[in-house]
Protein backbone atom coordinates (compact mmCIF):
# COMPACT_ATOMS: atom_id res chain seq x y z
CA UNK A 1 0.00 0.00 0.00
CA UNK A 2 1.16 3.20 -0.70
CA UNK A 3 0.84 5.05 2.55
CA UNK A 4 -1.23 6.87 4.87
CA UNK A 5 -2.63 10.08 4.36
CA UNK A 6 -5.23 12.19 6.43
CA UNK A 7 -7.40 14.58 5.41
CA UNK A 8 -8.27 17.22 7.99
CA UNK A 9 -11.61 18.48 7.76
CA UNK A 10 -14.82 17.27 6.39
CA UNK A 11 -17.20 18.25 4.43
CA UNK A 12 -19.43 16.07 2.07
CA UNK A 13 -18.39 17.22 -1.56
CA UNK A 14 -14.38 17.61 -1.19
CA UNK A 15 -13.73 15.39 1.02
CA UNK A 16 -15.67 12.28 -0.26
CA UNK A 17 -14.44 12.71 -3.56
CA UNK A 18 -10.50 13.06 -2.14
CA UNK A 19 -11.10 10.18 -0.01
CA UNK A 20 -12.45 7.84 -2.39
CA UNK A 21 -9.89 8.86 -5.25
CA UNK A 22 -6.66 7.90 -2.81
CA UNK A 23 -8.77 4.67 -1.50
CA UNK A 24 -9.32 4.13 -5.10
CA UNK A 25 -5.72 4.51 -5.72
CA UNK A 26 -4.41 2.37 -3.21
CA UNK A 27 -4.08 5.11 -0.30
CA UNK A 28 -4.92 4.43 3.55
CA UNK A 29 -7.05 7.16 4.16
CA UNK A 30 -8.44 8.68 7.38
CA UNK A 31 -10.10 11.45 8.59
CA UNK A 32 -9.48 13.88 11.37
CA UNK A 33 -12.68 16.34 11.94
CA UNK A 34 -13.70 18.46 14.86
CA UNK A 35 -16.88 16.23 15.89
CA UNK A 36 -18.80 13.80 14.38
CA UNK A 37 -19.30 13.48 10.58
CA UNK A 38 -21.47 11.23 8.58
CA UNK A 39 -18.22 10.80 6.58
CA UNK A 40 -17.04 8.36 9.26
CA UNK A 41 -19.25 5.69 7.53
CA UNK A 42 -17.45 6.03 4.13
CA UNK A 43 -16.15 2.56 3.21
CA UNK A 44 -13.19 5.21 1.40
CA UNK A 45 -11.80 6.24 4.94
CA UNK A 46 -10.39 3.37 6.86
CA UNK A 47 -10.59 6.06 10.22
CA UNK A 48 -12.54 8.74 11.57
CA UNK A 49 -11.15 10.77 14.60
CA UNK A 50 -13.33 13.06 15.76
CA UNK A 51 -11.45 15.85 17.91
CA UNK A 52 -12.53 18.43 20.00
CA UNK A 53 -14.43 21.68 18.63
CA UNK A 54 -11.63 23.74 17.11
CA UNK A 55 -14.05 27.27 17.21
CA UNK A 56 -14.38 26.72 20.77
CA UNK A 57 -11.35 25.14 22.53
CA UNK A 58 -8.27 25.72 19.87
CA UNK A 59 -5.82 24.23 22.37
CA UNK A 60 -7.86 20.77 23.24
CA UNK A 61 -8.00 20.67 19.45
CA UNK A 62 -4.35 21.59 18.92
CA UNK A 63 -3.34 18.66 21.34
CA UNK A 64 -5.55 16.28 20.25
CA UNK A 65 -4.66 16.55 16.82
CA UNK A 66 -0.72 16.55 17.64
CA UNK A 67 -1.22 12.98 19.51
CA UNK A 68 -2.73 11.99 16.61
CA UNK A 69 -0.27 13.14 14.43
CA UNK A 70 2.56 11.71 16.55
CA UNK A 71 0.98 8.19 17.12
CA UNK A 72 0.31 7.47 13.45
CA UNK A 73 2.63 7.08 10.74
CA UNK A 74 1.31 9.78 8.40
CA UNK A 75 3.34 10.31 4.59
CA UNK A 76 0.89 13.04 4.20
CA UNK A 77 -1.50 15.52 6.19
CA UNK A 78 -4.07 17.33 3.42
CA UNK A 79 -6.64 20.20 4.48
CA UNK A 80 -9.64 19.72 2.66
CA UNK A 81 -11.58 23.14 4.11
CA UNK A 82 -11.28 26.42 4.64
CA UNK A 83 -10.44 25.62 8.36
CA UNK A 84 -8.19 23.28 8.13
CA UNK A 85 -5.98 25.28 5.54
CA UNK A 86 -5.85 28.05 8.56
CA UNK A 87 -4.83 25.44 11.17
CA UNK A 88 -2.21 23.79 8.94
CA UNK A 89 -0.96 26.98 7.76
CA UNK A 90 -0.49 28.47 11.25
CA UNK A 91 1.33 25.40 12.90
CA UNK A 92 2.88 23.85 9.80
CA UNK A 93 6.49 23.99 11.41
CA UNK A 94 5.21 22.15 14.79
CA UNK A 95 3.13 19.25 12.49
CA UNK A 96 5.73 19.04 10.17
CA UNK A 97 8.41 17.12 12.93
CA UNK A 98 5.91 14.75 12.38
CA UNK A 99 4.24 14.30 8.96
CA UNK A 100 4.91 16.31 5.62
CA UNK A 101 1.72 18.88 5.63
CA UNK A 102 0.34 19.40 1.68
CA UNK A 103 -1.98 21.49 -0.18
CA UNK A 104 -0.96 24.96 2.08
CA UNK A 105 -0.48 27.61 -0.54
CA UNK A 106 1.71 30.74 0.22
CA UNK A 107 0.35 32.84 2.98
CA UNK A 108 -0.50 36.03 0.09
CA UNK A 109 -1.89 33.75 -2.30
CA UNK A 110 -4.64 32.63 0.65
CA UNK A 111 -5.16 36.43 1.63
CA UNK A 112 -6.53 36.93 -2.15
CA UNK A 113 -8.36 34.09 -1.40
CA UNK A 114 -9.85 34.85 1.93
CA UNK A 115 -10.47 38.85 0.93
CA UNK A 116 -11.91 39.29 -2.53
CA UNK A 117 -11.65 42.69 -2.30
CA UNK A 118 -7.86 42.55 -2.17
CA UNK A 119 -8.40 40.03 -5.39
CA UNK A 120 -10.22 42.64 -6.80
CA UNK A 121 -7.72 45.43 -6.16
CA UNK A 122 -4.93 42.88 -7.89
CA UNK A 123 -6.76 41.80 -10.88
CA UNK A 124 -7.07 45.69 -11.63
CA UNK A 125 -4.00 46.27 -11.24
CA UNK A 126 -2.78 43.22 -13.51
CA UNK A 127 -5.02 45.30 -16.13
CA UNK A 128 -8.18 42.32 -15.75
CA UNK A 129 -11.76 43.87 -16.67
CA UNK A 130 -13.76 43.33 -12.87
CA UNK A 131 -17.01 44.66 -12.04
Amino acid sequence: MPGKILLLGANERASFSVAKNLSLRGYHVDIAHWGHHPLAASRFVKEFHALPAIESDLYAFFTAFIQLVKQTSYGLILPVNDIGVEFLLHYKAEIERYAMVGGINLPDTIRYSRNKYELWKLCREMGFKVP
